[in-house]
């Protein structure tokens, strides 16, 4: 894969040149998630379809004519999300990147967590934002910079150089993966074995909230509280900073951010499997609906179940 990524790469950036377009281009190369199998994420931990760093922090560059030469061969510190390139570069191609809605949705009620915010005529804007100036005047900004609050999950956010993480994705087991893969001799995959914690920590169970309507009810495992590391000190997540009282208000104060954050969740429609995913849509423009038959075609309760090829809304067996 990696091969064909450096052949294709190599043609397309030619080609740029070759038209004299490379001076005036931006390519961003970007993972979509941390390892798995054999892949290999130390000394970060977990690996993907967790909410360790190893599932979710990922590596990317950004290279072209475009990046000034002094910024070459340097890294960057900003706490950025994939969905930061829409905005970034809409910038670039001098075009609005945003697309508020002309209705302002209602204000979140933490004491009504399921409220539709939005009704039938607002909906959320746009998440991410213009980090083109972060990137190429870095001393000018510091990591939270472009996310003040950065949430990555139902059960994670990210403020600065602290992470608070809830627990794990509801629906996976993480038993397998939830300490760090070790690297074999001479730093190779080849040899890699996973090595646990001594103990389990509340954060490393999955998100004990699960209803029929999981994506609808707020984040958190009943009776415990959320772990807190600091991701500069502690890379590998294995001190859990949570029970320290001298972290009580931190630890509370980034959980109601990302409370409020997962109340402003654009659904309405829960569809009837079990991923508890949901749609805005209306009833007419559904299809029909037949989770059966949509089981069957998916190989599981991974996909829509309205609308789906072949499926008639008989629930067929």
């Amino acid at each position: 894969m990696l091969w064909d990524s450096d052949v294709y790469i190599g043609a397309l950036v030619g080609l740029l040149k070759s038209k004299s377009m490379y001076a005036n281009s931006v390519i961003v190369y970007t993972a979509d998630n941390g390892g798995t199998g054999a892949g290999l994420n130390y000394p970060l931990r977990g690996e993907k379809h967790t909410n360790w760093d190893g599932g979710m922090r990922t590596a990317a560059f950004v290279s072209g004519g475009l990046i000034p030469a002094t910024l070459r061969g340097s890294a960057s510190i900003l706490n950025c999300h994939v969905v930061d390139w829409y905005p970034t570069f809409s910038y670039l191609a001098g075009v609005d990147g945003t697309d508020d809605p002309p209705v302002p949705p209602l204000p979140v009620d933490p004491s009504n967590p399921t409220l539709d915010i939005y009704g039938n005529h607002s909906y959320p804007g746009v998440d991410g934002v213009n980090i083109w100036p972060m990137l190429i005047d870095p001393s000018a900004h510091n990591k939270s910079s472009a996310h003040p609050y950065l949430v990555l999950s139902k059960e994670v956010i990210i403020a600065g150089n602290y992470k608070l993480l809830v627990g794990q994705n509801v629906g996976w087991d993480h038993s397998s993966d939830d300490g760090w893969k070790v690297p074999g001799p001479n730093g190779s995959w080849e040899g890699a074995v996973w090595t646990s914690p001594n103990k389990s920590m509340p954060c490393g169970a999955n998100d004990g909230k699960r209803p029929s309507i999981p994506l609808m009810t707020l984040p958190g495992i009943p009776g415990q509280l959320p772990c807190l590391f600091d991701l500069e000190a502690d890379t590998s997540e294995r001190n859990d900073l949570g029970p320290d009282p001298a972290n009580s208000e931190l630890l509370q104060h980034l959980w109601d951010v990302l409370n409020r954050t997962v109340m402003t969740r654009y659904c309405r429609n829960v569809k009837a499997h079990s991923s508890g995913s949901c749609d805005r849509s209306p009833p007419e423009k559904l299809g029909p609906c037949d989770p059966a038959c949509a089981k069957q075609h998916w190989g599981g309760d991974i996909g829509p179940i309205c609308g789906v090829p072949g499926c008639n809304g008989t629930q067929s067996a």
